[in-house]
């Protein structure tokens, strides 16, 4: 499982979101057990990243993004964080298809 993420930083704060996911949410998630995939600039829009991250299973999507969530005070910490520095997210949650030609 996959998430795409894009997130639309506040004027002027995109390096500040890049270097706070780093430094302050790239740890919670890895203990967590999401893995970063990737993260990257859209050089065509300003202010705006897209980063993919890796959930295990169906499970760990639920587990992650349930109430427990909510609960978890680092995780509101850094949620309250991302409202001084962004403007808006969205995401999508990625699932291979089934067997066929089309799954690599």
């Amino acid at each position: 499982m996959v998430l795409r993420e894009n997130a639309t930083a506040l004027p002027g704060r995109l390096d500040d979101y890049l270097k706070a996911l780093e430094t302050e949410y790239l740890p919670l998630a890895c203990a967590r057990g999401l893995a970063l995939l990737g993260c990257f600039a859209d050089v065509l829009r300003p202010n705006r990243t897209l980063c993919l991250w890796s959930f295990r299973s169906w499970d760990h999507v639920r587990e992650a993004h349930g109430g427990a969530r909510r609960e978890d005070a680092e995780l509101v910490r850094w949620s309250r964080r991302c409202e001084e520095l962004l403007e808006d997210t969205e995401a999508w949650l990625l699932a291979p298809p089934p067997a066929g030609v089309l799954r690599t």
